[in-house]
């Protein structure tokens, strides 16, 4: 009640300003007219004094509701930050992706594994508790739904999986598993896989430093839309399209501002033209049905195929959630990978011996088999430890469907959650050394809860077993044909998504060759 009061007071107060402001400005043309003065520089007092106004409301309201949540509040405790902004800027400040960054550090240790905050104005409840974050993963479409931020939808397209929800995201969801299904990866995309991986460690004999993230953007790039939309590497709309893509991704982490110029306006722009593009194929497929076999099987055509009602938006939308699910994601984890074992040469020297041995021969040329990919124990245990420590996804974001209980805490209908990943794989308690990087865990550690890369639940990811055979395979070439090592310092950084500021620069040494 005191500090209703208090606000009533306050309004009354703000009131009395603007009067004053209006009396002001019938002043200011007063005095424009009497002294000759120029009105637009008199006026200038107008503005400033409104922006006052404003700046105070802003502040007092900071301090009648606090900075941290009340006695009486059932939320979880934390500090929620500045006005409107909250702790926006904290939480998506720049750090090493394999820390928690200096803000959820203090959190944590202030307030514990569930806390609160304010995020662009509104609740944001962030979890680095193992039970919670199960709790709402397998929860969704219950009592939580996914919740991303509306120029999301903008660029990746309202048809895409991520906005979908009950009924039509698991038929789409079938739709694609039915497609990445187990024996078309064993019996074609691992085959493709290795052809793409030989062609491209046969280019890089030609060079001598790399940059590692642009050369392996290049390679999953072209895998996915060949997979996906069907065009190869060699045609010329493939690299436009690459950088297209990149555009699009780098306007979803930033201020959805339709200004000239700005990356969200760039981002709507590359999601055109490569609607654009994806929209043309599909409908070359559509139009020419009668030839629908002979042409390659790709995603669109299976679309077509087995959803023949899917509208072509819902088609192309898909298709382009498709790419940049593969493009991004497996494209970071590589190079992860590379970092970490160029950190690491005892692993490095396993993970060749095991190349050599489990699979029985050393000519690189030779084609895999599935059993030999299964072989690769070691390799697994290098991939879990990189998506572990590496945490391509820090995060994800979920919204309260109505009021949830946990442990004593109430999270109100509409209150946005933060599953916090890399917490839960920085964890100490559920990882020993969680800030080493140490492959050989996972050979005496079949499986951690506290290990969740793909996410859990309904929304698990639906490529993460094409995902892992991708990478398992590029690192075989990799490991097997290259050593390298860093020109310079360069570190993988989360901002929020997890980038190489310098591009993850490295010299490349073909194996049998003299090191200079």
């Amino acid at each position: 009640m005191i500090r209703l009061q208090l606000f009533h007071n306050f309004l009354l107060y703000i009131y009395n300003i603007f009067v004053g402001q209006i009396k002001a400005t019938r002043n200011t043309l007063f005095w424009s007219v009497m002294t000759g003065a120029d009105p637009i520089v008199l006026s200038l007092a107008v503005p400033l004094a409104t922006a006052t106004v404003i700046a105070t409301l802003l502040v007092s309201i900071f301090w009648i509701y606090g900075r941290k949540n009340g006695a009486d509040s059932k939320l979880p405790p934390g500090d929620k930050g500045w006005p409107i902004v909250g702790s926006t800027f904290s939480l998506f400040k720049p750090h090493p992706a394999t820390t928690l960054g200096d803000f959820l550090h203090l959190q944590l240790s202030r307030y514990g594994k569930i806390f609160s905050t304010r995020y662009l104005g509104k609740t944001l409840v962030i979890s680095a508790d193992p039970d919670f974050n199960r709790f709402v993963l397998q929860n969704e479409m219950r009592l939580f739904q996914n919740d991303l931020p509306p120029h999301f939808k903008k660029i990746l397209g309202e048809g895409n999986l991520p906005f979908m929800a009950g009924e039509t995201y698991r038929n789409m969801k079938s739709l694609a598993l039915g497609f990445f299904n187990s024996w078309q990866i064993q019996t074609r995309f691992l085959a493709e896989v290795e052809e793409a991986a030989n062609r491209v460690m046969n280019s890089w004999r030609q060079k001598s430093v790399i940059l590692a993230n642009e050369e392996l953007s290049k390679f999953f790039f072209s895998l996915a839309v060949e997979k996906v939309i069907g065009m190869t590497p060699d045609d010329p709309e493939v690299e436009e399209l690459r950088k297209a893509f990149i555009a699009a991704n780098n306007g979803l982490y930033t201020v959805p501002l339709s200004l000239p110029f700005t990356p969200y306006s760039k981002a709507l722009k590359a999601r055109d033209f490569i609607y654009s593009i994806v929209k043309r194929e599909a409908e070359d497929r559509k139009l020419n049905s009668d030839k629908m076999d002979q042409k390659k099987n790709d995603l669109i055509l299976y679309y077509l195929k087995n959803n023949p009602s899917m509208s072509m938006k819902n088609i192309c939308d898909a298709v382009i959630g498709s790419i940049f699910a593969a493009l991004f994601n497996t494209q970071i984890s590589v190079a992860l990978a590379m970092y970490f074992l160029g950190q690491c040469p005892k692993s490095l020297q396993q993970l060749r011996e095991e190349f050599k041995q489990k699979i029985k021969y050393t000519d690189t040329t030779a084609k895999l088999t599935w059993d030999d990919y299964k072989n690769m124990e070691f390799c697994q245990s290098v991939i879990n430890e990189t998506l572990r420590f590496g945490n391509i996804i820090p995060g994800l974001w979920r919204k309260t469907l109505s009021d949830v209980n946990f442990k004593g805490y109430t999270m109100p209908q509409g209150t946005t959650i933060m599953t916090h990943i890399a917490a839960m794989h920085l964890d100490s308690s559920a990882f020993e050394n969680p800030n080493i990087f140490d492959p050989w865990r996972w050979l005496a550690m079949e499986k951690s809860n506290n290990w969740m890369p793909f996410g859990g639940g309904v929304r698990h990811c639906s490529g993460s077993e094409i995902a892992r055979m991708e990478i398992a395979v590029f690192l075989r070439h990799l490991v097997l044909n290259y050593d390298w090592e860093l020109v310079e310092h360069d570190q993988p950084v989360a901002f929020p998504f997890i980038t190489f500021p310098k591009g993850l620069p490295i010299r490349i040494h073909p194996l049998g060759e003299k090191t200079p």
